[in-house]
Order: C-alpha cells, then structure tokens, then sequence
C-alpha cells in the first residue's frame, strides 16, 4: 500500500455531521411553540367568555374551551402539513386530553356538559 492509498483511507471525504449550532435549535422551538401556542389575548377572551364566576381559569369549561381553539389550530396546521406527524400526535393527545375533561363534566353535571357542547358546536 502506498502511501497516498493510506491516507485516503484514514482520511475519508464523507461528510461529517456538523453539530447543531444551540441557539438556532432554541430559536426553532420558541417558533415551533408559538405556532401552536394561544396569545395571552386570545386565552383571556376565552376565559371571560366561557367562565362559571369571576376570576374562574381552571373550570372543566374553560379548559375544554380553550383545547378547542388549541385544536382547532392544529388541524388548521395539519391541513398544509400532512406529514407533520409529531403535531398530529400533540393534536391527538389534546382531543383525549378534552375527552376526558367532557366525560368528567357530564358526570358531575349533565346540564353545563350539554351547555358547552351546544356551544362549542362539538358533537355528543
């Protein structure tokens, strides 16, 4: 083996994967996240709209409230992007995420369930 032959071998021209610079991938999800992520505005007007008393955030109707919009978004998203398969999972864990939100709320009061349902305009 000569000598060229020999360097050719320890020094291959197969390009080496570059490590990824932190800031862009930090930068890539604060996008990721704010695609996808309710305006304190848009939550706010949710609250009001949805809220069984004043200063209420964290009621069974306003959290589905708000999953709805968030889902809504998604499958907005999910339209352009098919192949996007880590939002659709996101999107799958937020319908079971109001599923079960729903169920609990038609067991503790049949009457708020079937108010939010009618409207939200989700079917029964």
């Amino acid at each position: 083996m000569e000598e060229g032959e020999a360097r050719f071998l320890l020094d291959s021209s197969r390009p080496r994967r570059e490590k990824r610079n932190f800031d862009d991938l930090q930068a890539r999800k604060l996008y990721v996240n704010i695609l996808f992520m309710l305006s304190n505005k848009q939550k706010e007007t949710i609250i009001k709209k949805f809220q069984t008393h004043k200063g209420d955030t964290g009621s069974p109707e306003v959290q589905i409230a708000i999953l709805t919009t968030e889902i809504e978004e998604v499958a907005k998203h999910l339209e352009k992007h098919k192949k996007d398969n880590h939002s659709r999972r996101g999107l799958l864990k937020m319908v079971g995420n109001r599923r079960r939100l729903l169920r609990y709320l038609k067991g503790e009061d049949e009457k708020r369930h079937e108010k939010i349902v009618e409207k939200l305009k989700l079917k029964k």
